[in-house]
């Protein structure tokens, strides 16, 4: 936390800059020693999740077993980073081999934390309702196809082909400015923010970038300071704007910088649309940092979350 940004200042762990359970050990070790060490803080929303008996329990596992923290996150995140994806995008994506579910580091693209350091197991994929396409029947021999329709479908594939391959170079793009900037975390804050005004009873809200639209949800008090996050990935945008929405960027981004930082690897796919300014919701949607476990309950609630 920055206090011209947030009101708040300090770090919850001693290493912001590493994506590990050491928040979890370090709320248990507040309780215990009556404080945080200088330089770090909770907030009241942060002291919540030990009040509350059911939150108390999850923190308890993660404080001990990172695995488990890394594996339910990854599931969590990724199902948060579509909220607000349309469902025919979803379809489409999920009837076809994914373009891209998971990175791995390629030799010589070692993340800021030795692999050695964070023996992640792979993540399973998140389950979704959607069906996928039938598998069509096989043609007669005096069937005809409709050549339109046959240059069509091998107009998608070949799109296909050309956005996987620009993934891969984007994610190394995302990959290197996480490194020199040392920037993941507010890149995990911009993606998160984004997706965070879902409201599922009324389908608002969601992961389409309003915030790269003046005042509306960029102004918001929550959302002081990321305009940095939004400068520092605009190249970006603008180098690929042929291949992804901005909120497509602003979430491979996030899952990238979870990656750098040692992360486990988070399930993703494009398929956002940006929205126009007009979409921008009401403020007051995200948690607040005085929060009790009631009102996080309502925030997450709000969102389809249990």
């Amino acid at each position: 936390c920055r206090k011209e940004r947030s009101g708040y200042d300090g770090a919850w762990t001693d290493d912001p800059y590493t994506f590990d359970n050491s928040y979890f050990i370090a709320l248990l070790a507040h309780e215990k020693n009556g404080g945080s060490p200088e330089g770090q803080l909770m907030l009241p929303s942060d002291l919540a999740l030990l009040a509350d008996p059911i939150f108390r329990a999850h923190v308890e596992v993660y404080a001990t077993d990172g695995l488990a923290f890394d594996d339910d996150f990854a599931r969590a995140f990724s199902k948060l980073q579509e909220f607000g994806m349309p469902e025919v995008t979803k379809t489409v994506v999920a009837s076809a081999q994914p373009i891209v579910q998971k990175f791995h580091i390629e030799e010589g693209n070692t993340p800021a934390v030795p692999p050695a350091t964070c023996p992640h197991k792979p993540v399973e994929e998140p389950t979704f309702t959607e069906k996928a396409a039938p598998v069509p029947r096989m043609l007669s021999r005096t069937a005809t196809v409709d050549p339109e329709e046959a240059e069509a479908k091998s107009a998608r594939a070949a799109a296909v082909v050309a956005q996987g391959e620009a993934l891969e170079q984007i994610r190394l793009d995302i990959m290197n400015l996480v490194r020199s900037k040392n920037c993941g975390p507010i890149l995990i804050r911009l993606s998160w923010h984004d997706a965070g005004t879902w409201d599922a009873s009324d389908r608002s809200g969601g992961a389409r970038a309003c915030m790269r639209h003046g005042g509306g949800e960029a102004g918001f008090a929550a959302n002081n300071g990321l305009d940095i996050a939004r400068g520092l990935l605009q190249w970006i945008v603008d180098k690929y704007s042929s291949h992804l929405s901005v909120a497509d960027v602003w979430s491979l981004a996030a899952v990238v910088a979870v990656e750098a930082m040692g992360g486990p690897l988070v399930p993703w796919r494009p398929g956002r649309q940006d929205a126009f300014q007009e979409a921008d919701v009401p403020e007051g949607r995200h948690p607040s940092a005085e929060g009790d476990a009631g009102h996080l309950r309502d925030v997450f609630g709000r969102m389809g979350c249990t």
